[in-house]
């Protein structure tokens, strides 16, 4: 460790240590004000050892690994949307009841791989003790560098279980008389049926539609942009952030029976306002994300922008994740399952598979490709038949 000086100035006293050069000059720290030398001297041990390790808020060479995922998940609100935070907050969590109570540097591969196989245990999907292992694999590079306190990261080459489920969430596939009896249930007007045409007809995530405002439909162009969404964090509200992925941020062709749902449904929302009047609701986005409602006829703090939302109640009010959830579970289907018949149904009918990719958001074809192997194994075997016949044909 750097030497650690202290010094009386006047009443108090004060700690001065190096804390390396800058342009070839020696840069100094010194903060005073301290009623001892020991209190001083503790202060500036503290503060080297923050210096030292990016001064990300660690002040101690040894500390448990729930304390040092306390600070790096504080130090990540700056980097990453609150709802992330949320997800991230969550899988600490569950790591800290594994693994919280074990010092950093004393954290093993085996102690890593024991949590995971506890997991797996608990009978958790593959895609959940991955992003459980994700969290900590970044956290603890963090700690290699740049905080420089551990070296190396005992969780890079950990593996997941690989006989963890894939998929425990059933996706039904809905077919298109199937989605009419659904619409009967819920006809133009009723709060659940521009949701569902739109996850139907676009293949859009439901944070994606509940976000949409009208800004962002092109009626001339039959194009609708995704450039945000509404998530729910618990015990904290619904927020309008950034889409999931820098690739969900994207604008798709609408088919020709959606375009006139929509502008069916825009004039039956204005209708709606002149009937409501001043009760009528209007959704509002403050300057930290949330999203809340207020009447029509009072007026708007400081720094909430309105959002012409597409999705509403008859009186106006946002429709929330936890509304369309709850309808559509009564059908015995999950919000998902919206998507993926999109999805399916497109590569299904040939569609290239980094045209559907591309529409739903993902950031990689690969991904694509892997969630409906099912769909393009089918397809291949279908080239092979067209090939035969083809070939047979050409013979005789």
């Amino acid at each position: 460790m750097a030497r650690i000086r202290t010094r009386k100035r006047g009443k108090t006293y004060s700690y001065i240590f190096e804390a390396g050069q800058v342009n070839g000059k020696r840069k100094v720290v010194e903060k005073g004000g301290f009623p001892s030398d020991e209190a001083a001297f503790d202060a500036g041990v503290a503060a080297y050892n923050d210096w030292k390790h990016g001064n990300i808020g660690i002040t101690s060479e040894r500390m448990k690994l729930s304390e040092y995922l306390a600070v790096w998940l504080k130090n990540m609100k700056s980097n990453v949307i609150p709802a992330t935070i949320q997800s991230y907050g969550e899988r600490i969590n569950a790591i800290n009841k594994y693994l919280g109570d074990i010092i950093l540097q004393e954290l093993r591969p085996r102690d890593v791989n024991h949590m995971l196989q506890e997991l797996y245990g608990l009978g958790k999907s593959y895609n959940t003790i991955a992003r459980t292992k994700a969290v900590l694999n970044n956290a603890l590079q963090y700690a290699v560098y740049p905080a420089e306190l551990i070296a190396p990261n005992p969780a890079s080459a950990v593996k997941i279980p690989a006989k963890a489920p894939k998929n425990l969430i059933v996706r039904e596939v809905i077919s298109l008389e199937r989605f009419k009896e659904i619409m009967q249930q819920f006809p133009s007007g009723h709060v659940m049926h521009i949701p569902l045409c739109i996850a139907f007809r676009t293949g859009m995530r439901i944070g994606e539609i509940l976000g949409l405002t009208w800004e962002n439909v092109d009626f001339d162009k039959g194009t609708v942009s995704i450039v945000r969404q509404m998530r729910y964090i618990p015990q904290q509200g619904n927020f309008m952030t950034q889409p999931k992925t820098p690739t969900s941020r994207r604008t798709i062709m609408m088919d020709s029976i959606l375009i006139e749902e929509l502008k069916r449904w825009k004039r039956l929302q204005a209708e709606n306002e002149l009937r409501y009047g001043a009760g009528y609701a209007y959704a509002y986005v403050d300057e930290n994300s949330l999203v809340t409602v207020m009447s029509k006829g009072l007026k708007a703090g400081s720094g909430m922008k309105r959002l012409d939302l597409v999705c509403t109640h008859t009186e106006g009010k946002f429709v929330s994740r936890g509304c369309v959830t709850y309808q559509v579970r009564k059908l015995g289907l999950n919000v998902h399952s919206f998507r993926h018949t999109h999805a399916t149904t497109l590569m299904e009918n040939h569609a290239l598979p980094k045209d559907v990719a591309a529409r739903l958001g993902h950031a990689d074809v690969n991904i694509t490709q892997n969630l409906y192997t099912h769909v393009t194994n089918q397809m291949r075997q279908n080239t092979v038949e067209i090939i035969e016949k083809a070939l047979n044909h050409a013979d005789k």
